[in-house]
């Protein structure tokens, strides 16, 4: 703990150590110099164990400000963790997410690091101990103060605290002490009493007289720090004359002034100028006060005798000042012993401490220093020199206070201050950061700095297309162009590399992108641009559908150490990595709180295109989860962002997002609002940004709110849509996109009844999947959307890899060759194709396939269909009108061009019985709705949820309407009614289950269209996913 002096504490003060592990709070509250600190160490050295972690913050005036404190506390507690040994497992990752938030541009959000801190806390094998000393430097209105109260408001409390102060107290403090959660020591109990005043007198080889005892303890009344430098001004006197010294001490009102000043006058003036200037600087190091008392004398001398008289204390490898001391140093009414005003003892410090190469620690006593013009051209010399660096460091406070200290003139017109300000705005206020980078590029172009000229441009460059502004982007990249002709160093050209592989990725050359940023990569850079390269190729690997190789770049990227601690990069990458895994259902809870955290970010940054994604990326996975009215939100939010920045396919993308959600929560009218307001962003080509690397990540979003329009029935102003912005939505570069355009395509023709171009798409579609080999699709496609298109391609015959894949992970069983409609009426389908009417040639045909199929397996006899089809006709000929329909019934399903003596008939004869064969029962509706009910059931049985959403989806879009409603017959009437009790039945079973699965929004949704059965049926569009039939 270094060399504080022994302070002479009574055993059942430091036996309290014990009751404080125990308590939310142990509140030391003394004057100063009494011995709180000393208490407090006292009990970390007894507390400290294998079982339990003790942290130590030593508070001062700067751990005001939220990062200070929030960094030291981390730091501690990490550091308690290592001291703790097996207590501290986890030491080494204690605090990442908080150091990451640190890294931010812009202040701190409380809430934010409340709750990352009380997760991280309790995730600790046991609650830390943590001290805070010295805790009245936290002004009650400080963000520090609050986090305080805050985690001592929690039940429970995630850690003991031990607070030392000199009268502040937390706002939780008389709570506690009521509820029996806290501890109280106050002064008198500190108080030195005659024995410990006798052992002072001890230490310091001075004879414990009973009458010099009694009097020291009457004029300091036991006031620690007194009775300690009175005891070392009494050893410097002879015996006889101590008494005296005693007595004296009644003279005076200001006992620590009168004791401070005879201390001083028997030290050298080495030794009081090293007193001063570390009464300056504050805690620091031996190497940083040395090289700043330097000019005034032997240092190192003097810095000896200070520590050797007690006046000078080590505490954790850092030289400070008892806090008494320090103010009395400081004090207005004294001058230095230099006879200088601060202000110039301040700037000679600065100047001695910079050229000793301690930079930061002279930047402080610069800016203390910054009425004084001398000051000023300091502070610019030093930001010029470290600045940026320390900005890439997470020093953004230290440097945005000190450009605050110089003229605003005199930043915009020093092309370097600049550029440092436009970095340290780029976070907060980008358009003011545009603006100073500008400036400097334009300074440094004058100057014929190409060099400083392109970094410039490069940060220019990436906040530009964060805040889509196309006309910075354009005049960047024909700037850039001539730079790279004109530079030749290495660095540099690896971010021209970098520069001018983004620039192909906004021109859609994804190729050429991907190879320039790949040789970019093989360069050193900061975090920030090998984040950034890394960024632009896993958004150009998600649009072509190869998302192994996408996760695989994310994760190295991820594993770099320098990565996960620069936030900014290290958040969207993570925001790519879960939309990946998202959409492959792994870990949704996971994934949903990455996002959450980098939108928080992001917002906080102000880098609102990165938050505009990480918004639309958390509306789908929360749409996966069935939480359809939390999607919305965030899909609205998306909304408003996308406005913010003036990006319109972004606009109409969320918008389009936001009425697929309200079509599925079954708000038809809004959704259609939604949908025409979609559209009315993007009037006409001319409107979508000239940025065309934004294209692919916003055509699905887009393309979903022409989809919702033409289910809604306005198929015709979706498809003139469609074909205005044709060239706008191709984008045969990126497959996820163009196969979602196609399936859309699909998906209106067929709804327009334009079946021919609609095989067209739908075949188009799925050979593009095969060709790019995807391992997705894109987010907007839903499962409901994206397996009916499956079914429609296999129905038509398609063949691949890719479709396989899709229609296995359904686990339904493969579309039938002859699907049989009859809820909603009588459908026949072969291989695809509807029969048509002429093919029944009659309704007796119709009425004969109804009563073969309520009759399911068991069949029929002649004699029964003969009496229940032809009532009032003759038997012999009911028996010719059975033979008849029977043959014309086999005809519509088995056209004799394509009847084989070797397949088995599909009605089938056994002597009197008439039976309908397995493989026509087999596509049954009724009979595929049965089973997709029971796989529902098996898949919410074992939680597999992208299993039971498909089987809603399949449920959804079997379920057309009542069973047969153009026949009345009374065994169809009874059969209709009998489904329409096993359906309200399965929809009351199914619904009970979503709803203890969390997914209330499906629960909904079916509980309307199962147990209402005539809800929805004027327009069941809306609801149902892509028709699998053509």
């Amino acid at each position: 703990m270094g060399d504080r002096p022994r302070i002479h504490l009574r055993e059942e003060l430091i036996a309290l150590a014990d009751a404080a592990a125990t308590q939310s709070l142990s509140l030391i509250a003394a004057p100063g110099g009494t011995g709180k600190t000393s208490l407090a160490r006292a009990w970390r050295a007894r507390l400290q164990s294998p079982s339990l972690a003790c942290a130590w913050v030593g508070l001062s005036e700067a751990h005001a400000e939220l990062s200070f404190f929030a960094a030291d506390l981390v730091e501690a507690i990490r550091a308690a963790q290592v001291d703790a040994g097996p207590a501290g497992s986890g030491a080494a990752t204690f605090g990442e997410s908080i150091q990451r938030l640190l890294g931010l541009p812009s202040a701190l959000d409380l809430d934010q690091v409340r709750r990352r801190l009380v997760l991280e806390l309790r995730q600790l094998p046991a609650p830390p101990v943590i001290v805070l000393d010295a805790y009245e430097h936290l002004p009650e209105s400080s963000e520090s103060a609050r986090l305080v109260d805050d985690l001592l408001r929690l039940d429970p409390c995630p850690a003991r605290f031990v607070l030392t102060t000199r009268g502040r107290r937390p706002s939780a403090f008389a709570r506690l002490l009521a509820g029996g959660q806290a501890l109280e020591i106050g002064a008198d109990a500190l108080d030195l009493r005659t024995s410990q005043v006798a052992d002072v007198l001890g230490d310091e080889g001075v004879d414990a007289d009973p009458a010099l005892v009694t009097g020291l303890l009457a004029r300091t009344r036991g006031w620690a720090i007194a009775v300690r430098l009175i005891a070392r001004s009494l050893a410097m006197q002879p015996p006889e004359r101590r008494l005296d010294c005693i007595r004296a001490l009644g003279d005076h009102d200001d006992l620590f002034d009168y004791i401070g000043g005879d201390l001083l006058r028997h030290v050298s003036p080495d030794a009081r100028a090293v007193l001063e200037v570390a009464a300056r600087l504050g805690p620091t190091t031996s190497a940083v006060l040395t090289a700043a008392a330097a000019p005034d004398g032997d240092a190192i001398a003097g810095l000896r005798e200070a520590r050797d008289a007690g006046l000078l204390l080590l505490e954790d490898d850092r030289l400070v000042l008892h806090d008494l001391w320090r103010e009395w140093l400081l004090s207005p009414t004294r001058r230095p012993a230099s006879g200088s005003d601060e202000s110039t003892l301040r700037l000679r410090l600065a100047r001695t401490l910079r050229e000793a190469g301690h930079p930061q620690d002279a930047l402080e006593q610069a800016l203390v220093a910054a009425t004084a013009p001398e000051a000023m051209e300091l502070i610019e010399t030093i930001l010029i020199e470290h600045g940026h660096a320390w900005l890439h460091m997470g020093q953004r406070r230290l440097v945005g206070r000190s450009l605050a200290a110089l003229p605003p003139d005199r930043v915009e017109s020093v092309p370097r201050l600049a550029a440092l300000e436009g970095l340290r705005l780029s976070g907060s206020d980008p358009d003011r950061a545009i603006a100073y980078y500008e400036r400097a590029c334009e300074a440094y172009r004058a100057a014929g700095d190409l060099e400083a000229e392109g970094t410039c441009l490069h940060e220019l460059g990436v906040i530009a297309v964060n805040e889509n502004r196309a006309d910075v982007i354009r005049r960047v990249r024909r700037r850039i162009f001539a730079v790279t002709r004109a530079t030749r160093g290495t660095p540099l050209r690896g971010m021209i590399l970098m520069g001018l592989g983004v620039t192909a990725h906004l021109a859609q050359r994804y190729a050429l992108a991907l190879r320039l940023l790949d040789v970019a990569r093989t360069y050193e850079h900061h975090p920030r641009e090998y984040g950034g390269i890394v960024l632009v190729q896993a958004s150009i690997l998600f649009f072509q559908g190869r998302f192994d190789e996408m996760l695989r770049r994310l994760d190295e990227a991820l594993a770099r150490p320098e990565q996960r601690r620069h936030g900014a990069s290290y958040s969207v990458l993570l925001v790519y990595r879960a939309m990946v895994e998202g959409a492959r259902g792994i870990e949704p809870d996971t994934q949903r709180l990455r996002l959450e955290e980098a939108s928080e970010f992001f917002a906080r940054c102000h880098y609102t295109n990165n938050r505009l994604r990480a918004e639309l990326a958390l509306a789908h996975e929360l749409r996966r989860s069935g939480r359809i009215n939390e999607a919305l939100e965030h899909a609205e939010l998306a909304v408003a962002l996308a406005r913010r920045i003036e990006l319109h396919e972004a606009t109409a993308a969320s918008l389009g997002i936001c009425a697929r959600l309200r079509l599925l929560a079954g708000d038809k009218d809004r959704a259609g609002e939604a949908a025409h307001e979609a559209l009315a962003c993007l009037p006409t080509p001319d409107a979508w940004s000239p940025n065309q690397g934004f294209g692919p990540a916003f055509v699905p979003g887009v393309l979903l709110a022409g989809l919702v329009l033409a289910e809604l029935g306005e198929e015709e102003t979706a498809a003139r849509f469609l074909q205005t912005h044709r060239r706008l939505l191709t984008r045969p570069a990126a497959p996820i996109a163009e196969h979602m355009r196609l399936d859309v395509t699909s998906r209106i023709a067929s709804l327009r009844g334009d079946a021919a171009a609609r095989d067209q798409s739908l075949r188009e579609a799925w050979r593009l999947a095969e060709r790019a080999g995807l391992d997705g699709f894109a987010p907007e496609l839903d499962e409901a959307l994206l397996h009916g298109s499956a079914a429609a391609a296999r129905a038509l015959g398609l063949r691949g890899a890719v479709l396989d894949r899709v229609l296995d992970e359904t686990g339904e069983p493969p579309e039938p060759p002859l699907a049989l409609q009859t809820l909603g009426g009588l459908e026949l389908q072969v291989n695809g194709q509807a029969v048509p009417e002429r093919a029944w040639r009659g309704s007796t045909t119709r009425r004969l396939l109804a009563r073969l199929l309520v009759a399911d397996e068991r069949g029929v006899s002649r004699s029964g269909l003969e009496a229940e089809l032809w009532p009032e006709v003759p038997p012999d000929r009911a028996r010719t009108s059975l033979r008849t329909a029977l043959s014309r019934l086999r005809d519509a399903l088995e056209p004799r061009r394509r009847r084989s003596p070797n397949e088995a008939p599909l009605v089938r004869v056994d002597g009197d019985r008439i039976t309908l064969e397995a493989d026509l029962l087999a596509g049954w509706d009724v009979a595929r709705w049965r089973d997709a009910a029971q796989r529902t059931h098996a898949a919410l049985e074992a939680g597999l949820r992208s299993r039971w959403q498909r089987g809603l989806a399949q449920l959804e879009s079997l379920d057309r309407g009542a069973f047969l409603p153009e026949l009345d017959d009374l065994w169809v009437v009874e059969a209709r009614s009998a489904f329409e009790i096993e359906r309200g039945r399965q929809g009351q079973a199914l619904a009970k289950r979503l709803l203890e699965a969390g997914d209330e929004a499906a629960a909904q949704r079916l509980t309307a269209r199962m147990l209402d059965p005539d809800a929805e049926r004027e327009d069941a569009r809306g609801l149902d996913p892509p028709d699998p039939s053509p």
